[in-house]
């Protein structure tokens, strides 16, 4: 099912796209890639939606804090906004602190993408992203497919590098804010239980860029599974809830493995896998109280997210992962949300 959502401040179009089984509801924008709407069943098998989100174009555009879309060219942060690669230095445009956070100014998140297939229960969106596109090197192009199984979403991200001689970072995830309360009972995280399969996360600096160092600490173990109070996201390093990226053992990275389990009081559990070498573990610690869906206000650590990635400030950190693909390569990650 297709329909017209609104129009951007450019006059450029936004489609939503629906995809639907017994167990799961879900509205897709091309602006974005943005997860809209996700509806699943709770322990009594009610629906409800559980993703923050816009009932307009012009909210995405002037509230949004990333809600449900894809980021890119580079998730998460570069710090100072620059990299060397391909013998150059380059720079990036500065959007959070010091650093380049998500892509930049008009990053992957803010584009309009294509629709190159659409059926009974898988989307794909694509997009050409130029060379300097936001400091970028390299013609890259971009895609994304959202397929939807019995209980579960898989998101597959994949981004073809065109040059033939040059070499550029792609990072990418998606960010989408959970609260498995849903909208009819959206409140604090307090209900919810999370547990990683890492207690491992990188120590970052007072401008989060991390440090090179791999670390563990007792607020930030999760392995047991933790209820998410007040009391414990702020014992968390920082003190002011999770914002980290975890570390997951990476041996194969074509190896789907589960990296997140959340459960809320009401029956509803999500489990996280991906293939990446790292997540960021994000309690809405920045959330501003804007009004969403159903005039439900998105307060400080009323969502999580669980964005599966490449380790921040790669480029930078010759000792992380590599995030470079290399002229005519592709990127692949892909990521499993199952309930």
């Amino acid at each position: 099912m297709t329909e017209i959502f609104g129009t951007t401040e450019n006059n450029e179009t936004v489609s939503i796209y629906k995809l639907r089984n017994e167990n799961t509801r879900l509205s897709f924008l091309n602006l974005g890639c943005i997860i809209q709407k996700w509806e699943t069943k709770d322990g009594n098998g009610n629906f409800d939606d559980i993703v923050t989100g816009f009932e307009n174009v012009a909210d995405y555009e002037q509230k949004s804090q990333y809600f449900g879309c894809v980021v890119g060219r580079f998730a998460n942060r570069i710090g100072g906004g620059k990299f060397c690669l391909n013998g150059k230095e380059y720079n990036l445009f500065i959007n959070n602190g010091p650093n380049s956070l998500h892509g930049g100014q008009i990053g992957w998140s803010k584009k309009i993408w294509n629709v190159e297939n659409f059926s009974e229960n898988a989307i794909t969106f694509t997009l050409i992203s130029p060379h300097l596109d936001e400091g970028y090197p390299c013609e890259v192009k971009a895609s994304v497919t959202y397929t939807l199984l019995e209980n579960s979403l898989e998101i597959q991200y994949t981004a073809k590098n065109l040059s033939e001689t040059d070499s550029t970072p792609i990072n990418m995830t998606n960010h989408t804010y959970f609260n498995l309360g849903g909208h009819q009972n959206w409140t604090t995280l307090d209900k919810h239980t999370a547990s990683l399969t890492s207690d491992k996360f990188l120590q970052v600096d007072a401008n989060l860029i991390p440090t090179g160092e791999i670390i563990s600490e007792p607020g930030m173990d999760l392995t047991v599974g933790k209820k998410l109070t007040p009391e414990v996201l702020s014992a968390t390093n920082g003190n002011n809830g999770f914002d980290h990226c975890f570390v997951f053992k990476n041996e194969n990275s074509s190896e789907i493995k589960q990296v997140a389990e959340i459960t809320h009081e009401n029956g509803r559990k999500l489990v996280v896998s991906t293939d990446a070498p790292g997540a960021q573990f994000y309690t809405g610690n920045f959330l501003r109280g804007q009004t969403g869906k159903e005039h439900v206000a998105y307060i400080r650590q009323s969502g999580f997210c669980v964005e599966t990635q490449a380790f921040p400030d790669a480029p930078n950190k010759p000792s992380f992962p590599s995030c470079i693909i290399g002229p005519n390569a592709e990127y692949r990650h892909r990521t499993i949300f199952k309930f």
